[in-house]
């Protein structure tokens, strides 16, 4: 019984973080410590259920092509 538990757990817990949701952080100021410059680089990384959090800057960020469900803030 605890064999079929520790199993069940194992496999519950392997679900949970292959399908761990990332964040990806967007940032276009001068020597900001932010992963991406462009939101579209971060969407290209981005897997589907990913978030992506847009900086605040006096600069554009331009245009960008969304083609996989995303959550994006900013």
């Amino acid at each position: 019984m605890k064999q079929i538990l520790l199993a069940l757990a194992l496999f519950v817990f392997t679900l949970s973080v292959a399908s761990a949701q990332r964040v990806h952080r967007v940032n276009n100021n001068t020597n900001a410590a932010a992963p991406y410059t462009t939101v579209q680089a971060a969407i290209d990384a981005a897997q589907s259920g990913d978030t992506i959090i847009v900086e605040g800057s006096t600069t554009s960020y331009g245009s960008f092509i969304i083609n996989k469900r995303l959550v994006i803030q900013g």
